[in-house]
């Protein structure tokens, strides 16, 4: 871990627990999923809880926190802010 930025440090805590939760997430209208979507929408929000534990920068965490939103779930914002200090904290390290 030494040679690891510290947003992919940090980013790893938001990463875990949406895997944990991603069979809990929003839809949008009264339809329900079939067993296949539900499947397929939950295995779509592990691969991006997997790019997020993967982001070297804000904005990469940033870009994959919004495809998490589109597929209705959201990580805890204490998380994502300490995401945000750890990035800001790396480009101003004084």
């Amino acid at each position: 871990m030494q040679n690891q930025c510290p947003v992919s440090i940090v980013a790893t805590r938001p990463a875990d627990y949406i895997r944990r939760i991603s069979h809990l997430f929003v839809c949008d209208g009264p339809r329900v999923l079939t067993p296949a979507e539900r499947a397929a929408r939950e295995h779509a929000i592990e691969q991006c809880a997997d790019r997020m534990a993967r982001s070297k920068t804000y904005l990469d965490f940033e870009r994959t926190l919004q495809e998490m939103h589109k597929f209705g779930t959201y990580p805890l914002n204490e998380d994502v802010s300490l995401v945000a200090k750890a990035s800001f904290m790396a480009d101003n390290p004084d």
